[in-house]
């Protein structure tokens, strides 16, 4: 950068020197030569660098521009590394030499490898972890910033949380739904279930009282047996009966 401002500035203090100088020309010319003289003041058009990188076992390419104008041009040139070329002859280099799992590890770097692991199910190492474990320990919360991908993994643990509070809420909707048509179809039920209870007491009471009343038997054949029998009825009675249907239903 020191060296374009340098160069901008030589460029800019020799065209004002230039300029000076033929307006001098001009003024003199003028008084002694009768007619019209044009001057080509154009300046030379800049030209940029030819960056050559010799060596081919290299992960730098050149690049060079330059910038003409009326007044001054501009021209520059600089080498660009590819940071993705290194990576895969530093991995091939760790294969070379046996060192698979750092060649694996080093290319699981780039983010796009790091995801294919994943979705084949051969998550990347992690400090010495391989498989399950290495797994494990790339979805825990106090390594995720480690990951590769964090910016996209938390957006996907965001949207996840978002779709897992949306679906217990749909499932608590659901829930309450569902418990308020079984507590209906449970009162409903237990509705019914009286009414059978109902019918059924009832029959077994219609029955019953057309039975002959034991108690008619334990009377005594006396005055006071006498009027017993007069007062005692000769069939049961519905509260004896209800007191046989309870002492059934307890014992069933």
């Amino acid at each position: 950068m020191k060296y374009i401002i340098s160069l901008v500035m030589f460029l800019l203090v020799s065209i004002l020197s230039h300029t000076a100088f033929g307006a001098d020309s001009n003024t003199v010319s003028s008084s002694t030569v009768t007619g019209t003289t044009t001057v080509d003041r154009t300046p030379g058009t800049a030209a940029s660098p030819n960056v050559i990188i010799n060596n081919q076992d290299v992960c730098t390419t050149g690049m060079s521009g330059a910038a003409q104008s009326a007044w001054f041009g501009i021209s520059f040139g600089k080498t660009i590394k590819d940071l993705n070329c290194e990576r895969l002859k530093l991995a091939r280099s760790l294969y070379g030499m046996g060192m698979k799992v750092a060649s694996v590890t080093l290319l699981c770097q780039d983010v796009r490898v790091f995801k294919a692991m994943e979705m084949a199910g051969t998550p990347c190492p992690y400090k010495g972890e391989i498989g399950g474990k290495a797994s494990s320990a790339w979805v825990d919360t106090a390594n995720i910033s480690e990951r590769p991908d964090i910016v996209e993994y938390k957006a996907k643990l965001k949207k996840d949380a978002k779709t897992n509070k949306r679906e217990k809420r749909k499932q608590a909707k659901k829930d309450k739904a569902d418990k308020k048509i079984e507590d209906k179809a449970a009162k409903e039920a237990e509705k019914a279930a009286k009414v059978a209870e109902k019918a059924v007491y009832n029959d077994f009471i219609a029955v019953c009282t057309l039975e002959a009343n034991p108690s008619r038997e334990k009377i005594k054949r006396d005055v006071v047996g006498a009027v017993a029998t007069i007062v005692t009825p000769r069939t049961k009675t519905t509260k004896q009966c209800a007191k046989e249907y309870e002492k059934a239903s307890s014992n069933s």
